[in-house]
């Protein structure tokens, strides 16, 4: 599953290696970065990488060639991203003291 979302990932790009670090951390990038959002805890540094994320989804979508349809929920996610990455976490977040 992780080799297909790597691959997915690098092969516009002529990677042909790293496949399953690329698919496996983006994974879980999305997962460990949604509860840190949601809890608000490292909140800045999770929707950093979030970003980072989207764009290269953002970026293997667009080598692709597919339509604005195709590619319009990585570019919301990255602009919402970023978004989130300005505005911090709020009065509500996890924090010491």
């Amino acid at each position: 599953m992780w080799r297909a979302l790597g691959a997915y990932a690098l092969t516009p790009f002529n990677i042909d290696s790293g496949h399953v670090a690329v698919g496996g951390a983006g994974a879980f990038v999305q997962f460990l970065g949604g509860v840190c959002l949601a809890l608000g805890a490292f909140f800045r540094p999770a929707a950093a990488l979030l970003t980072l994320v989207a764009a290269g989804a953002l970026a293997a979508r667009w080598k692709r060639d597919v339509p604005f349809v195709d590619w319009a929920a990585q570019a919301y996610a990255g602009v919402a991203c970023v978004a989130l990455l300005l505005a911090g976490p709020g009065r509500f977040a996890v924090r010491k003291g």
